[in-house]
């Protein structure tokens, strides 16, 4: 057990850093602890400038609970959650914060305004025009950090779904084909959403000929 958590965990030390110093509950430690080596890691895979991102996050855990000072006219937000997120943060229990699956085994997190997760703290910048522009470079840290997976269950499923779409009739299936195939396959919501007949209209248009058909 202790080699399977040292194999799983010890490679991307610096990476789970990285994610915890973005954590607004690490935010005391950061501004009061050592700096170095910090958001190297999410900014490497992020392409993002490290000085940039460690500073904007530094400016932005020293004013976090400040930030209601600029937030008076609670009509400019887009719901007042986010007035609680920077005001009430202390006081608000993590178990605000819900959870179900979907169909597709997906967990969905629906959080209450919490204050106490990476969600919260995203769902802030990205809701105020005046701190996205501020900490601009932070905000894509946290969007980057959000969107890696932390299961390997979208993983596997993929894997189950190849069976289905690689069939004897298809093994000559070539990678340029195979792929949409599989995401559409995989996301079959996002593939639902999809105007069927827009796509129609524009592979149409890829000819005369098959304007000539399907137009």
């Amino acid at each position: 057990m202790i080699v399977g958590l040292s194999e799983r965990f010890v490679p991307n030390e610096g990476l789970l850093k990285d994610c915890a110093a973005l954590d607004p509950k690490r935010f005391s430690e950061i501004k009061s602890g050592s700096v170095d080596g910090l958001m190297e890691t999410v900014s490497k895979l992020a392409k993002l400038d490290r000085h940039t991102v460690k500073t904007e996050l530094l400016s932005f855990a020293d004013n976090f609970k400040n930030i209601s000072v600029s937030l008076n006219d609670q009509s400019e937000l887009p719901n007042n959650d986010l007035v609680r997120l920077v005001s009430d943060s202390d006081n608000l229990s993590e178990s605000e914060c819900e959870s179900e699956t979907d169909d597709q085994g997906t967990t969905i997190v629906k959080c209450k305004a919490c204050g106490h997760c990476l969600s919260c703290t995203f769902n802030l910048l990205n809701k105020l025009p005046f701190l996205m522009e501020s900490y601009s470079t932070l905000y894509l840290a946290y969007k980057f950090v959000l969107t890696l997976p932390t299961t390997q269950v979208t993983c596997e499923r993929v894997f189950s779904e190849v069976k289905f779409i690689k069939t004897r009739l298809r093994s000559l299936l070539s990678q340029e084909l195979f792929e949409p195939l599989v995401f559409m396959s995989v996301e079959r919501n996002l593939a639902l959403r999809i105007n069927k007949t827009s796509i129609i209209n524009k592979f149409a248009r890829s000819s005369i000929e098959l304007s000539r058909l399907l137009l």
